[in-house]
């Protein structure tokens, strides 16, 4: 059976998958040519959502101590300051991931090539990505913004 380049089978979904990123345990299901800049703007608005709640609860906490001090401040909110923890342990693994998926998008290439280390200098021979536009916005814009490809499942 011909496996075009790019793509692989998930053994979790049990299908072929077009430029197979990762299977995704958090949304679910595989990432691939398809969903790969729903996934990317989903990963980017959950981090600016994080950042945003740390900056609102963390304003909430401090706009309440400018009176009556931080204890009075955390014994009047004990939410906002659960929030606020919260959301600051969890924006670094939230930001890495979208600093990560925006270096694979800017370099075109897949979590899994990047694991496998398909394109990288190994014992000091250089394996050029062949899929790379040249520069990152063009690998962005082709990745992200690029024309989105028919499905191949024929439902007929």
């Amino acid at each position: 059976m011909f496996r075009p380049p790019r793509a692989s089978h998930c053994s979790l979904c049990d299908n072929c998958v077009d430029r197979f990123d990762h299977h995704c345990p958090w949304v679910g299901n595989c990432v691939g040519k398809r969903n790969y800049r729903y996934f990317y703007t989903f990963v980017v608005s959950l981090s600016f959502l994080a950042v945003f709640v740390f900056a609102c609860a963390v304003t909430h906490v401090a706009l309440l101590a400018r009176g009556a001090g931080l204890a009075a401040a955390l014994r009047a909110t004990p939410a906002s300051a659960v929030v606020a923890a919260v959301c600051f342990l969890s924006v670094w693994s939230v930001l890495g991931l979208a600093g990560f998926h925006t270096y694979l998008a800017s370099t075109d290439q897949t979590t899994n090539e990047d694991i496998k280390g398909s394109f990288s200098t190994r014992r000091g021979v250089s394996n050029p990505n062949p899929y790379s536009r040249g520069n990152a916005c063009a690998n962005c814009w082709h990745v992200l913004c690029g024309p989105l490809a028919p499905s191949l499942i024929d439902r007929t």
